[in-house]
């Protein structure tokens, strides 16, 4: 009782008492530790949304009929802490129009539709061998264009993190 006392105390608001080594759930990983990995198979279509966090929309750079390789620029946004999106394949634009998403806020939204090509052609890379090699504004730049991000709860973009010291 005291437990959901505090969990409710915490929801409001009001300091609780800290739980004891925290709240542990099972993670059930005995299900999968005997599956192999397996390659995923390229979609034939993506539908790549263009709203980001919350109601920042990107800009598109492509248009219907284009063709895009892997990891190639596709949208950018104005906005700060707004990464840039990228093709997850090499294929040809179809479409830039409102689709139907997943999302709590909208119930369409303007994507662009990727027909796969199925080829998952990339762009040319040029690899950084030594990183520290480069100046701190180079690697940041590098990490800007790279639409490198946080996985934390926000997803902040790297170059914000970087930038604020």
């Amino acid at each position: 009782m005291r437990l959901v006392e505090n969990i409710i105390g915490i929801m409001r608001g009001k300091a609780g008492t800290p739980i004891p080594g925290g709240i542990k759930p099972p993670d059930y990983k005995q299900a999968t530790l005997r599956s192999r990995l397996m390659p995923t198979p390229i979609p034939r279509e993506l539908i790549l949304p263009l709203i980001q966090h919350g109601s920042t929309r990107s800009k598109p750079l492509v248009k219907p009929g284009d063709k895009v390789l892997k990891y190639q620029t596709i949208a950018c946004s104005e906005a700060t802490g707004i990464v840039d999106q990228h093709a997850p394949t090499s294929g040809v634009i179809r479409a830039i129009e409102n689709f139907a998403i997943p999302s709590p806020l909208n119930k369409e939204s303007m994507c662009i539709l990727l027909e796969s090509d199925g080829f998952d052609a990339e762009i040319d890379h040029n690899a950084i061998t030594d990183y520290r090699s480069l100046s701190y504004l180079e690697l940041a730049k590098l990490i800007e264009e790279g639409a490198i991000f946080g996985l934390g709860g926000e997803g902040y973009l790297n170059r914000l993190k970087l930038s604020s010291g």
